[in-house]
Formats: C-alpha cells, structure tokens, sequence
C-alpha cells in the first residue's frame, strides 16, 4: 500500500505549532511542499534537518517517516514512527501509519495491535478499519477481514481502495458475484485503476470467461502500459484463446522489459514446444535454467524437447540433474529409463524403471499429500503445462529478492582530500581527525573530504592560492596531480616530498588511496570489471573476464599504517573497507567500516557499503538498517536497494 493518497491527508490536517524558530516552521512547510509533489528523497532532507535542530518535534519523525514509506524504506519508517509514538503516545496517526508498516514487513501481529490501538484513539476513521481489514486480508482471516472493509465502507462508501480489497475476501470467501460488484463499484469511483480491471480479470479467466478476461487485461494495460504482470496474465489468456502468435509476441514484450523473467522464458518455451519450435523452446528453457538453476521443471522438460530433437545424451543429462535435485521425481526416473534403453544401457533402464515403480506405490499410499513435491511422485501429472498467475515458479515478477542470479556489488567510492579557502559543497561528512589538523593550522587553507565518484580528470588545480605552508603545498600538489588522473606523478611527488609531511598517517593516507584509485582506474582502461559477484548463498563468482583479483596489496599496506599512526581517522578505516570489498573479504570490510562510523558517525558511504555487503551476505535486516540510514543521509540509490531487496513478501491477495 502506498501512502501517496494520504500525503493529502497529512498535508492539510496536520496543524503546525507555533515554533519559535522562524526556520523550523519553514522547513517543515518546505518539507510538506515536497511530500506533496511526491519528492521524498528532499521531504527527507528537510525533516532530518529539523530532527537534528529539534529533535524533540513530533511531527517532524512521523513525516519522514511517511517520506520514508513512500520510498519503500519500511525499516527506516518504522524507526521515525516509534520515536513519534515515544514523543506523543497519544498519536493515533502515527500509530496508525507504523501499523502499516508493521504490515508490510510481514509482522501482523504488532501491526494488529498498533492498529488497534490507532483505532481506539480515532474510532471514526474509516482507513484503521480498511487497513486491519487488510492485516486479517494477509493473514488469510477472510470472514474476519470482511467485517472490517464492511465498519470501512459504512463510513466512507467513497474509498475505491476498500471496495477493490473487499473484493479479494469475497473471492476467498467463494462469493464471485459479490467480488465483481465490488470491483465494478470501486472502477466507477476510480476509472484508472489498473489493478482493478486486473482482478476482474482474473476472476473472468479463472470463470473460463477468457474473452472478456482479455477485455479487462487489455484496459488494465491501457492504464499501466508496461507492467510486466498484466502482460503475463494477458498473454497466458491468449495462450487459453489458441491464440499462440499473439501469446508468444505477449511474453516477448515482458522479456524485452524484463531480460532476468525466468517464469515468461519457462512458459515461451512450452508453447513453441506445442508448436514444434524445439531449438527456441530449448534456448528458453537454457535461460530460464541460468536464472534459476535449481528449478526440476526446467531440466525435466529441456529433456522432453531434446528427446524430439534425437539428442539422447542431452537429455540424459539433465533427467540426471532433475533427479539430482529432486531423487523421488518418479516420471523422470520413468523417462530416463526410455533414454538409457535407447543409448543401450538396458540394465541402468531396468533399474531406473524399478525405482519409478517403487515411488509410484509410495505415492499411492500417501493418496493424501498434497504438497509440491507429491506431484512429482505422480506420473499421471503433466509437467509440460503453462505455470499461471498464481506460480511460485521464481518470483519472476517480483523485484524484491535476490533470487539466484549473481548480483554485482556497485559500493561508494574512495575519499580522498581537497585543498580549499571554502567548505566543500554541502552533503560531505564531518571528519573528526581533519577538523583537528586544520584547528592546528594558521592557514585560510583547510584540508577536507572528497569523494571520488568517477574517474575524470581536473583541468585546473582544486585551489590556485598559495600556500605558505609546507605540508599544505605538498599535499595540494599531490592531489592536483591525482585530479588530472596522473596517479604515477602523484605518487612519486609525495615520495620524493614525503619528509615535508608532519602528519604522517596523512601521507599514508594519501599513499594507498591514490594506489587504490590507480589500480581500478588502469583496470577501467582495460575494461576489466572490478567488481565481484554474488549469489543469494554469499557465495563468490568471479565475472568472465576478472580471473585474477586486482592487486591492492600496496594501497592496503599503506591504509593500514596510517590507521596504525591514527585510529581516529575515520576515512581510512572507510578506504581499506573498500579495498577489503574488492578482495572479496567480506567480513573484514564490514569491520572496517563499522571503525568508521563509531569514529565519525555520520558518512553515508560507509553505511550504504556496509549495507549492502550484510545483504549480499545474507544479513538482511541488519543490511537494509544500514541502507536506510545512507538514504536518510543523502545517497539517494539506496532507495533502489531498499525497493528491490529490503521489501518483505506480503501473502497474495
């Protein structure tokens, strides 16, 4: 449920107090401004620098709270809207909104009782009674669930929303008749509902009314142009319809949108097969098996097809990695059987059809199980059949698990120093270790963070003033050289200069982050990915053309003396966290920036890397905090992680 139909809500019933800071009142109307044009990531920005000045402001966490659900950052929202509860327990709306949240992280528990409690406090609000309606809706409590659309609509009959979720009770509830009035009620009130006409369709398909399913698939993507999932529905109608170009044309599209859809290559692949297109439907089974390798049905009909194909040994193959995975998978035992009596191995054929036999009589005595795996014990199941809406085949269509396909890990930069009479440009960290180096110099020049986000050279120096100090000067031109991507220069002036530093663990510093850049930037010439990959296990893939990891024994060599000389400075922890990522230890880059912030809390890069490195390895909660504490501080992409891998599967409705 998204809260972009409540911002108006809290927009214009949310009275503002009278502060005594002129700039309070304005950041928060500032920040409202942006919740209503539906730009969340600065609505942030305004909230946090309210919360920083006051923190004591309630309305201040409940707002980026709702900024922060908007972005699917549920985590992060959750933790705004207990503080508003903490500040003013008698918040019915912040009760109300963290009981949403609460909901779509899957613990209905809590979100029952924070919607009741918002309930108590606001007994008039038709929204708590829809929302727990949907909480009983998730928990599969239909007959409870309906009660409460029911208390919704008796005081709001204007809510499209509440009619389109009461639709999905009566559909569970066997009342088909009731579930389309609903609908049909909810598109009057709301005509641009794509997910509307989507159900209706799905009830008319699942009535065999598929004509008319069609007609409602077809106005749903009049609405939604370009969503993967009526595109999938629509074309498994026409699949229904005997429509099979247009079937195929359908899951085409999907995959020309969407190229990692294991489910839309699984289905092609079974309908060119029915047309005899036995090489495309054996490249689309190939692509949905690299997707999702570990799937039976991929391996068990690619064998089918082969077998027309007379490729007996391929087929063999994968019977054999069918039964691999799944050892009491009795029509691949069956069909293996076929193929070894073909290839001459009569008595491999004999036993793989004792063994088929011995599953089936097992079967037949647990008639009663029902489960998944049951159907692969019964041979009189068709295993080459579409998988339809309602298939767990891969989550295909949903961009919130990692799945099994190799994701790459695209970290922060490195930060490195600038030489300048201003402060940098808002949105840079406070760096304890340098605000002390540059309380120690007389001098209008100050040393400060810069990240290095792309390689491209500078054509003027950062600071053309001149400086009398030494150190200064040295480091102003090793870094005027590093700007210009003359690392080598860089490198040999610091050397030939190294005495003129006083602050030593600045030189090393600047030593083995300018290796470290150097090293990835040659790399970057080469067009040799420096990035590892990683499956959803943790484990490590190395991509096709990175055989070697890159040497950065140097670079860490150097970051860890300057560490050694000063612990307290926080960015060389942070670097040698990178360079511990690029080496792909893990466990050691999360230490490494976890020194980094207890030093200086407040660097999104080090969060949003650490982040996404306890994701990769599995440590999701504890990953997608971190991710939404880099977005809280500015890195706006990690929103994107959040929406793709921080999200929880709520049940279907």
């Amino acid at each position: 449920m998204r809260l972009g139909c409540l911002i108006f809500f809290v927009f214009f019933n949310l009275t503002l107090s009278a502060y005594s800071q002129l700039n309070i009142a304005y950041f928060l109307g500032a920040g409202r401004y942006e919740l209503y044009k539906e730009n969340y990531t600065e609505a942030i920005a305004r909230f946090s620098a309210i919360i920083n000045s006051r923190p004591q402001l309630v309305e201040a966490w409940f707002l980026r709270g709702i900024a922060k659900y908007n972005l699917s950052d549920y985590r992060g929202a959750l933790e705004d809207f207990s503080q508003a509860v903490k500040l003013n327990p008698f918040y019915a709306d912040a009760f109300h909104y963290r009981g949403i949240t609460l909901e779509q992280l899957g613990d209905f528990e809590n979100a029952k009782k924070d919607l009741t409690t918002a309930l108590e406090l606001n007994p008039a609000s038709s929204r708590i009674y829809a929302d727990l309606g949907t909480i009983h809706l998730m928990r599969e409590e239909y007959a409870k669930a309906l009660e409460y659309f029911n208390e919704a609509l008796k005081i709001d009959r204007t809510n499209p929303d509440t009619y389109f979720n009461r639709a999905v009770s009566h559909i569970y509830l066997g009342d088909t008749v009731a579930a389309i009035t609903d609908l049909k009620t909810g598109i009057r009130i709301n005509p641009f509902s794509a997910e509307a006409f989507r159900r209706l369709g799905l009830i008319l398909y699942q009535q065999g009314k598929y004509n008319e399913a069609l007609e409602q698939f077809s106005q749903a993507l009049s609405i939604d142009e370009g969503n993967t999932m009526i595109m999938f529905q629509r074309a498994i109608t026409y699949y229904q319809l005997k429509k099979f170009d247009l079937a195929i044309d359908e899951l085409s599209r999907i995959l020309e949108l969407d190229k990692e859809n294991a489910l839309v290559y699984y289905n092609r692949a079974i309908i060119l097969t029915e047309l005899g297109r036995f090489t495309e439907a054996i490249n689309d089974y190939t692509n949905a098996m690299l997707i999702n390798p570990d799937n039976i049905l991929v391996y068990y009909n690619r064998a089918g097809v082969k077998i027309e194909l007379k490729d007996y040994r391929g087929a063999l193959n994968d019977y054999n990695r069918a039964i691999e995975i799944f050892p009491d998978f009795a029509t691949a035992y069956f069909n293996r059987s076929y193929v070894k009596s073909i290839l001459g191995d009569r008595r491999g054929a004999f036993l793989d059809r004792k063994k088929a036999e011995k599953l089936i009589a097992e079967h037949r005595k647990n008639a009663k199980d029902t489960s998944e795996f049951a159907l692969l014990r019964d041979t009189t199941f068709n295993f080459q059949k579409l998988l339809d809406f309602n298939s767990e085949f891969s989550n295909s269509f949903s961009r919130k698990r990692l799945q099994n396909q190799p994701m790459q890990i695209s970290r922060q930069g490195y930060y490195l120093l600038e030489v300048s009479n201003v402060p940098p440009k808002e949105g840079l960290p406070f760096v304890e270790a340098l605000f002390k180096f540059n309380q120690s110099k007389n001098n209008v020049l100050k040393l400060y963070p810069k990240l290095i986000a792309r390689y491209e050279a500078s054509p003027e120096p950062s600071d053309s003033t001149p400086s009398s100090d030494t150190e200064l000067s040295v480091i102003s031109r090793v870094l005027e050289s590093a700007n210009r991507l003359n690392y080598y220069e860089a490198l040999q002036f610091l050397q030939k200069n190294i005495q003129q530093l006083k602050h030593q663990w600045l030189a090393y510093f600047l030593e083995g982050t300018i290796e470290a850049i150097m090293a990835e930037y040659v790399n970057s010439l080469v067009d040799i990915s420096s990035k590892a990959k990683l499956t959803e296990s943790g484990t490590v893939k190395g991509t096709s053309d990175m055989q070697t990891i890159l040497d950065l024994s140097k670079a860490e060599e150097a970051l860890s003396k300057s560490i050694e000389i000063n612990p307290g400075f926080s960015l060389a922890w942070y670097n040698r966290g990178n360079i511990q990522i690029q080496n792909q230890r893990f466990r050691e880059a999360i230490d490494d920036y976890s020194r980094a912030l207890s030093i200086d809390e407040n660097i999104p890069q080090a969060y949003f890397n650490r982040g996404l490195t306890l994701i990769y390895l599995q440590e999701t909660e504890r990953g997608c905090l971190d991710i939404s504490r880099a977005g809280q501080l500015g890195i706006s992409e990690a929103y994107n992680i959040i929406k793709r891998f921080c999200e929880k599967k709520n049940p279907k409705k």
